[in-house]
């Protein structure tokens, strides 16, 4: 599986410009890093449907600006806090927290946004 979808941008660029293009992903990330927060933050006290829905809104948001990766590896987290109790297994969390900062900050490498992400 690629990381990003070539075609999902090319149809968006077709659609936005570069720019508001661009101000989807800062949104993107700065949204991703709230949730990513609140994961951490706030683990033992949110819900297991909170938990959920924070990942369900990061793999819905990944996939929408063709983040295909992000939105895979936020779905096999989103069926496991529906499968199971993992609130005590912090290993999960601190993986996919990693794994999504190190593919964020790819993304503002990418396009260039490091003077607009704020990271």
């Amino acid at each position: 599986m690629k990381e990003i979808n070539q075609k999902t941008i090319s149809t968006l660029l077709n659609h936005l410009s570069h720019d508001d293009y661009a101000d989807l992903v800062i949104d993107f990330i700065n949204e991703t890093r709230e949730h990513l927060q609140d994961l951490k933050n706030e683990r033992d006290s949110l819900s297991k449907a909170d938990k959920v829905r924070l990942v369900h809104s990061i793999k819905g948001s990944a996939a929408s600006l063709g983040f295909d990766r992000l939105s895979y590896e936020s779905s096999i987290l989103e069926e496991a806090l529906k499968a199971s109790d993992i609130n005590k297994n912090s290993t999960i969390f601190d993986n996919y927290n990693m794994y999504v900062l190190k593919f964020l900050l790819n993304i503002i490498n990418h396009y260039e946004l490091n003077d607009r992400s704020g990271l």
